[in-house]
């Protein structure tokens, strides 16, 4: 019997350390401590094989290589696209390393390949603008710079156009849009403006299309390009109607359709497009859509743009910093917005608070007072005021109140607002900011 238990013992102890991997420390563990050392010292590392020599050789080599236009596979189609773009990440990893840009003279060519990598490989999808700060490509880019800076390179806005404006990539043209906004008139009109011409003709794709309205903004007064914002109006992509919108920021204010396209854009169905349009509205300085913006605001289920609503009235009511502007509805709106309960995490929303965060000098205010006869201080700060003290409202809009509170409040309302916050320790630093800055002027 014995001789069984023992046999049985050790069959679970082999068992056990064969599923744990212990087959190895079992080995060594037989084995006088000395001897296991000894082969641990005898070990060699592993002698290169001559391929891996060779391919060390190519990867000090390669560096100076650089992708030519041919290498760059042209993308007609999404699948095409997409498969393009999977092979150039497959050939920057060969190419576009940190030795290769930094290794040896730095030359213009060098940087714009770096911003073009950037951007193939951090780059969000929805719109193409960089998503990372801080990847291996933005490190590098340090190194870079600093070369450039060193070899006394400085890139202009038309070299990153005419480096990547014809790229088959659209990230790439929406950067170069990016540098080209105001490219249509100026010194570089005369090589801009054709290429620009052949887009409007030609281009397709969504996000090139709605970086193209920044370039339109104050040239609608060319028919040309005033039919192609009513066009990017009318769009069937909400991205590109919403972009089409700034173009009514500009001093194009009397191009012929441009109005009306814009104030039927406030009932667009999608919500992104409703609130660039209540945002650019007022531009027209018509106070005829002011209920229009009233109605976004005191909408709950429209928050998202409550803040582009309350920019499009503060334009016509308060009209920092200029102070030109006065109605008296567009002010009403925005109070009984502040005013209006239960307050909840959505409204206020912090930026319609922070559009009356600051004023004038006391000179401009008083002279804009006389006309702004319905414009109350005394209530505006009361207002704020039971926002800070309303704990159901979000933290930010509280802070933003408080900020604002500074500006209109009187000493002793002001005062007022400490015991109303205390234990808040966010807010309490927000207060003795302000009234720090209250006690300098």
């Amino acid at each position: 019997m014995k001789k069984w238990i023992a046999l049985l013992t050790a069959m679970i102890i082999a068992i056990s350390m064969a599923a744990c991997g212990g087959s190895e420390k079992e080995k060594s563990g037989n084995q006088p401590e000395s001897e296991v050392k000894e082969e641990v010292k005898e070990e060699k590392p592993a002698e290169k094989k001559p391929e891996d020599s060779q391919g060390e050789k190519t990867k000090e080599e390669k560096p100076e290589e650089k992708l030519t236009e041919e290498e760059k596979p042209t993308a007609e189609t999404p699948e095409e696209y997409e498969a393009a773009k999977e092979a150039f990440k497959a050939k920057s990893k060969e190419d576009f390393t940190a030795e290769y840009l930094t290794n040896g003279p730095m030359t213009k060519e060098k940087m714009l390949e770096y911003k073009a990598l950037q951007r193939y490989e951090d780059f969000n999808p929805d719109n193409y603008t960089l998503m990372t700060t801080n990847s291996k490509y933005t490190r590098v880019g340090i190194d870079v710079q600093k070369a450039g800076d060193e070899a006394g390179i400085e890139l202009t806005d038309l070299d990153y156009v005419k480096a990547f404006i014809d790229s088959p990539y659209p990230q790439l043209k929406v950067t170069a849009l990016g540098y080209a906004k105001d490219m249509m008139g100026g010194p570089n009109k005369e090589y801009f403006r054709p290429v620009f011409e052949k887009m409007m003709a030609e281009e397709t794709e969504v996000h090139v299309l709605a970086a193209m309205a920044r370039p339109c903004m104050n040239n609608c007064s060319d028919p040309a390009v005033a039919e192609f914002i009513l066009k990017l109006a009318k769009h069937e992509d909400p991205v590109v109607r919403a972009a089409a919108t700034i173009a009514a920021t500009g001093t194009d204010k009397d191009v012929p359709g441009l109005k009306d396209t814009l104030l039927a854009m406030l009932a667009d169905p999608e919500q992104n497009v409703r609130g660039a349009a209540a945002k650019a509205a007022a531009n027209f300085g018509d106070p005829a859509v002011i209920p229009q913006l009233g109605d976004i605001l005191m909408k709950d289920e429209e928050a998202a743009i409550h803040g582009q609503a309350a920019e499009g009235l503060a334009r016509f009511c308060y009209d920092y910093p200029i102070y030109k502007n006065t109605n008296a509805d567009a002010y009403k709106f925005l109070m009984d917005y502040l005013k209006k309960t239960p307050r909840t995490q959505s409204v206020p929303e912090w930026t319609v608070i922070s559009l009356l965060s600051k004023k004038g000098t006391p000179e401009k205010m008083a002279e804009w007072k006389t006309k702004a006869t319905y414009f109350d201080e005394n209530e505006l700060a009361n207002t704020l005021i039971e926002i800070i003290k309303d704990k159901e409202a979000a933290e930010l809009s509280r802070r933003t109140a408080i900020q604002a509170a500074a500006v209109h409040a009187t000493d002793e309302q002001f005062e007022s607002i400490k015991p109303l916050i205390t234990g808040e320790m966010t807010l309490e630093s927000a207060y003795e900011s302000e009234l720090n800055r209250r006690q300098k002027k």
